[in-house]
């Protein structure tokens, strides 16, 4: 992971839904920048949207995917800094973090 600029996660549109890649996680902790090769309605697709970690491509367009390696390679200063992918790992998706939330959960509902 800390030979690579920017990590490459893709996903079968045909699993959409159905979970998260962990290499999403490991390359998140690595403050590396994701280009997810994915449907846009995926977890992976949301989370790099809403926290600015990389870039989204829909699967099954090698033109597209081609398209947007160019527009980063050209833009290198629209990469997401390694410190901002970092801290929103650990501000979101952090064990420790991500533990408290699954016990709260499960605190609320035994509290019913």
């Amino acid at each position: 992971l800390n030979d690579c600029d920017i990590a490459i996660v893709s996903l079968d549109k045909r699993i959409t839904g159905m979970g998260v890649p962990s290499k999403t996680y490991y390359s998140l902790a690595a403050g590396k920048p994701l280009l997810v090769i994915a449907d846009a309605k995926c977890e992976t697709s949301r989370l790099v949207k809403k926290f600015n970690l990389g870039w989204v491509v829909s699967t099954g367009s090698s033109e597209d995917i081609a398209h947007l390696v160019d527009e980063i390679c050209l833009n290198p200063s629209a990469i997401p800094s390694s410190q901002h992918i970092r801290k929103v790992f650990e501000e979101h998706f952090d064990r420790n973090v991500c533990t408290a939330q699954i016990l709260s959960i499960l605190l609320d509902e035994a509290n019913k």
